[in-house]
């Protein structure tokens, strides 16, 4: 899931997509020596890389995220049950 400031980012990225789609279909009609690009075996390698190292980076992230969630899960719910059982233990006092 994307975080809100990455959304952005992955806005501009599809759109600059779309136009780089689209002036490449288009080049060829108003620029007669236009010839698509052609993309290497090094180039895809380095950004299958590139997509593999965020995507492992994202999941460290969350399960950190995660982990500290939980252990502040874990002290609220002690401390919960602690302010619990003190009350308790003030209204079984006499007065």
């Amino acid at each position: 899931m994307p975080t809100p400031n990455e959304r952005p980012l992955h806005l501009v990225l599809a759109t600059l997509l779309i136009a780089s789609l689209f002036l490449d279909q288009e080049a060829g009609r108003f620029v007669s020596t236009w010839n698509m690009p052609k993309v290497g075996l090094l180039t895809f390698a380095i950004g299958m890389t590139w997509i593999g190292w965020f995507t492992t980076r994202r999941i460290h992230t969350a399960q950190q995220r995660l982990d500290v969630l939980a252990q502040q899960l874990e002290h609220s719910t002690q401390r919960t049950d602690a302010l619990e059982d003190d009350l308790r233990r003030r209204r079984s006092l006499p007065l």
